[in-house]
């Protein structure tokens, strides 16, 4: 990786209609410059999925500097 920070977040998803919060869980390692960059990031590569119909969650477990 680059230059950043490392951030581990977790992304809840669900791939239904109505929405079960988290019906699944993935984590996704990154480097970015702050926080904010961190979760957009993880949220975008996780709702660019096939099948996600929405993200529930996103929450930051860990940061490296």
């Amino acid at each position: 990786m680059g230059g950043g920070v490392r951030y581990w977040v977790k992304v809840g998803f669900t791939e239904q209609r109505p929405v079960i919060p988290d019906q699944y869980v993935s984590l996704v390692e990154l480097e970015a410059e702050d926080d904010t960059d961190a979760f957009m990031t993880a949220f975008h590569m996780v709702y660019g999925r096939p099948k996600v119909e929405m993200v529930t969650r996103c929450e930051i477990l860990e940061v490296e500097l």
